[in-house]
C-alpha cells in the first residue's frame, strides 16, 4: 500500500512540475489507465481505499475478487506501474 501511495505523490509531482511528455502522451494516458483499474481492483479488497467512482464502467475491475488479498500480485503490479511512470518521467528531462 506504501508503494501505490508513493506512486500516486509521484504522478501528482510529475504532472505539477515538468513538461507534458509531447513525444508519447498516450504513454502517460495508459499509465494513468493502469494506475486507475488497479485502484479500482484493490478497492474490492478494502472498501476504504476507494472513497467515490464517477469514472467510466469500462474500468471498472472485471475479474472476480478472490477469497485471499492477492498481495504479491499487487505489489507486482505496484512496481511494473512504477518503472514504467520511472521511465516517461526520465524521458520528459530529456
Amino acid at each position: 500500500m506504501f508503494q501505490l501511495t508513493l506512486l500516486i505523490s509521484a504522478c501528482f509531482l510529475l504532472s505539477c512540475n515538468a513538461p507534458a511528455n509531447k513525444n508519447n502522451p498516450e504513454d502517460i494516458n495508459l499509465l494513468a489507465e493502469k494506475y486507475v483499474r488497479l485502484a479500482l481492483h484493490i478497492g474490492q479488497y478494502d472498501a476504504d481505499f476507494v472513497d467515490a467512482y464517477y469514472g467510466p464502467d469500462s474500468l471498472k475491475p472485471i475479474l472476480p475478487k478472490l477469497a485471499a488479498f492477492p498481495k504479491d500480485s499487487f505489489l507486482l503490479s505496484v512496481k511494473e506501474l512504477k518503472k514504467q511512470f520511472e521511465e516517461i518521467a526520465s524521458s520528459t528531462k530529456n
